[in-house]
């Protein structure tokens, strides 16, 4: 990994090195590398993705979310991972903020585009429902999700971004500034993830923020490609959603969001495969609890996702 210099540069050789490995585990669905790189490289060539975009993504954690970051770093554009609870004029000041050109919008989450006129807080060309099935009549998407992925054309093998190149822009909480992230910094905080829970092909990890949450992107979906293992996706960063997929996978390590540890450190469970946690913002005694509990690292960086 220490040869690379973006993140598409190892995604794109780990697929290439084993396209049938699973790199995502989903409710039931295991999809593999050959698979998300499929996913990816749609969005990449959706139009307003190009090099150069800032494509945001309102959605909650999930195999298409991850898609949307990873088919960004493939093309060049810039992903914005915005709050999926802001709404209405919260949500058109992060849009400004950010510089948006394209906005994909989980269904579940139409509804925070009402009473909104998008042209007049960003610089846009349009937006997309990630599901056909999305409800009508909100703001008129030009062109479905699905729609939009339905023809995909090679990328050119060339682009390779830059190590300062902005790969993503995140807006956590509200009031804060939007966080630039590049590739070199994104790189630089797997590498200290790989390292410090001693990560390999045959880990399993699991996350469940959002990805307008830092860690998501630094500490969960950077490192699984740099150590070339899997990845287990949960919907919410819920303690009880990771418990349960931990015992039913057998995760070794996990990237919690927050107030997650003192929940966790509360329930009676044993996770003997569980070597090491990363993530921000945790209680110090949440972080001493859980790791004399588990007997495992707790890597927490402060101030990361605020």
């Amino acid at each position: 990994m220490d040869t690379f210099d973006c993140l598409a540069e190892v995604f794109r050789e780990r697929v290439e090195a084993e396209p049938d490995r699973t790199l995502l585990l989903f409710e039931g669905r295991h999809l593999t590398r050959a698979e998300v790189f499929e996913r990816s490289c749609r969005v990449a060539n959706l139009p307003g993705a190009g090099d150069g975009r800032r494509v945001g993504l309102l959605a909650d954690a999930g195999p298409d979310a991850v898609a949307v970051l990873l088919g960004c770093a493939l093309s060049g554009a810039s992903f914005v991972g915005l709050d999926p609870q802001r709404k209405g004029a919260d949500l058109a000041e992060d849009l400004a903020k950010t510089g948006v050109d394209l906005l994909l919008v989980e269904p579940k989450y139409a509804s925070s585009l009402d009473d909104l006129t998008f042209e007049a807080f960003v610089t846009t060309e349009r937006f997309l429902v990630l599901d056909r099935e999305a409800p009508a009549g909100l703001v008129e998407p030009s062109e479905s999700f699905e729609a939009a992925l339905a023809v995909s054309r090679p990328l050119d093998p060339d682009l390779v971004p830059e190590p300062a190149e902005t790969l993503a822009i995140t807006i956590a909480d509200e009031g804060t500034r939007p966080v630039r992230w590049t590739n070199e910094a994104v790189l630089r905080a797997a590498r200290h993830t790989v390292e410090a829970i001693s990560l390999g092909p045959s880990d399993l990890g699991w996350f469940g923020a959002p990805l307008s949450r830092p860690s998501s992107i630094c500490y969960a979906i950077a490192p699984v490609l740099a150590s070339g293992g899997a990845l287990v996706v949960g919907r919410q960063p819920s303690a009880s959603g990771f418990l349960r997929d931990a015992e039913t996978h057998g995760c070794t390590w996990m990237t919690y969001d927050g107030q997650m540890l003192g929940d966790i450190a509360a329930h009676d469970v044993v996770l003997p495969r569980l070597r090491g946690m990363v993530g921000a913002d945790a209680p110090r005694e949440a972080v001493a609890a859980v790791a004399d509990r588990f007997g495992c690292v707790v890597a927490d960086h402060p101030g990361m996702d605020g």
